[in-house]
């Protein structure tokens, strides 16, 4: 991606990818800075839900014991959402019209949630999301991790030779300039208690 850039721009090859390692969770939740500077709103922990609470979504776990993250950004992927958990009663009801009359009742919808959720196994709960065109995705456990066919093809989990301990690769992957991982760090002498 970045060297057709360069290419389309005349720019020469070659790059400085320069990352902190904070920065790309920080991206993961960048929501909460344009809230305080835009809207004066502060975010707070709010248990397995949004933060915000402006649209539906949260962590729910199924009767199997799997970790879903549920998410419906805009008033018509919550309708499709709430047609999925609770049927035309629910997504037809005033309260939940808009996302901003849905916020007033997050309550009431995150209890819809998590009452279909917990009620159905993760394959159940799929399949019933994949007919109403909902959103949910499994939160992978690190065994997944480890499985998972596109994290693999990426290459993202790397081990060291004579080393048992994998670790996660470099990131970003750079095409001119590949990070290789050669060691663990520095062995250290095991302390010992008198």
């Amino acid at each position: 991606m970045i060297e057709l850039f360069a290419r389309e721009k005349g720019i020469a090859r070659g790059q400085v990818v320069d990352i902190a390692v904070f920065e790309a969770l920080l991206r993961l939740m960048d929501y909460p800075v344009p809230a305080l500077t835009g809207a004066n709103l502060s975010p707070r922990r709010n248990g397995l839900r949004q933060p915000m609470d402006f649209a539906p979504g949260g962590m729910f776990r199924t009767s199997d014991g799997v970790w879903l993250s549920v998410s419906a950004g805009s008033a018509e992927t919550a309708q499709r959402l709430l047609r999925a958990v609770g049927g035309d009663a629910l997504a037809d009801d005033p309260r939940f019209a808009t996302l901003g009359e849905m916020s007033r009742h997050m309550t009431v919808v995150f209890d819809a949630i998590n009452d279909f959720v917990t009620q159905h196994t993760a394959k159940e709960v799929e399949a019933v999301f994949a007919r109403h065109d909902a959103v949910a995705s499994r939160v992978l456990s690190v065994e997944e991790i480890m499985t998972n066919e596109q994290i693999r093809h990426r290459g993202d989990i790397v081990s060291v030779d004579g080393e048992q301990t994998q670790v996660i690769g470099p990131v970003p992957h750079l095409s001119a300039t590949p990070g290789q991982l050669r060691w663990l760090g520095r062995n250290r002498p095991v302390d010992t208690v008198a």
